[in-house]
């Protein structure tokens, strides 16, 4: 029975979560546009709001290109994958 499960759960073994691209696409998107390096744990996707857990500093680049990194997450993923960015 293991191994009927095993082989089961192995078909789903390459899925990443739903949100893993938006999450890689922010990182390489703060990297390039701000110079900050942030791992994807820190990031998260709840109804289209990505929220960056990170120091105040960091948070502080974040608003200030905000408009330049939406335009570009929004270039890259579409219109309606992230409204806003916090």
């Amino acid at each position: 029975m293991a191994l009927k499960l095993a082989s089961l759960l192995g078909r789903y073994a390459h899925l990443a979560p739903p949100d893993q691209d938006v999450r890689t696409a922010v990182a390489a998107t703060l990297k390039s546009m701000a110079g900050i390096d942030i791992s994807l744990q820190k990031i998260s996707l709840e109804a289209g709001v990505v929220y960056v857990r990170a120091s105040p500093l960091v948070k502080n680049e974040i608003a200030l290109k905000k408009i330049e990194i939406l335009a570009d997450l929004r270039r890259e993923l579409g219109p309606n994958k992230v409204r806003d960015i916090r």
